[in-house]
């Protein structure tokens, strides 16, 4: 559309391609020196954009990572370039690697680790247009090898020795961060200090 005003012209672009265009105007015999216009994404489609989690359970142990990979595309099929996301998550005790910005395949990836053996619901977020992403990839965290010093035994004591009063010995078996450790093989084995004893 033009749109002249006294010793102006004025003249609207608009596309659905993001990509740069070279305009060049001639008036005359005389050409103007070109100018390029910048045709940009517009906000991630949820439709379009896609979310994936490449792992489906891994250690919390904090290293283990699990890549968070998006690809964002707006709804005229553009990549979107030069965006972030945000990873938040239904569960606790994680740590997200700063992303870098989203490629010109509008491809960005993620690392979230943790230390809290669970399941967890993750929303992914483009911050600068607040679309969230689908579908929420879930991710499990569990509980890495039994941790010696953090596992523990508890006893009732003293018990009374009358041959039918008994204590409970409880064992506690976790891994380094406080994680239950589930179905551990336990052996209890009793010392006694006299050579005849009763169980």
């Amino acid at each position: 559309r033009q749109m002249c005003i006294r010793d102006r012209s004025r003249i609207e672009v608009s596309t659905t391609k993001a990509e740069n265009k070279t305009l060049t105007v001639k008036l005359g015999e005389v050409e103007l020196k070109p100018v390029e216009i910048a045709f940009v994404a517009d906000a991630p489609d949820p439709d379009l954009s896609t979310v994936t989690a490449t792992a489906s359970a891994v250690v919390a142990d904090g290293k283990e990572k699990v890549e968070i990979s998006a690809k964002l595309i707006d709804a005229n099929s553009n990549p979107v370039v030069g965006k972030k996301i945000s990873v938040i998550s239904s569960g606790s005790d994680e740590q997200t690697s700063v992303p870098a910005l989203s490629d010109e395949e509008g491809k960005i990836i993620v690392y979230l680790t943790s230390t809290k053996a669970e399941k967890k619901t993750l929303t992914i977020i483009e911050p600068s247009s607040g679309v969230e992403l689908s579908p929420s990839p879930a991710v499990t965290f569990v509980h890495g090898p039994i941790h010696p010093v953090r596992s523990a035994i508890e006893a009732d004591t003293p018990v009374l020795a009358n041959g039918e009063a008994k204590g409970a010995v409880t064992v506690i078996v976790l891994d380094q961060y406080g994680n239950p450790v589930e179905n551990a093989q336990v052996n209890i084995c009793l010392l006694y200090t006299s050579d005849a004893a009763d169980e």
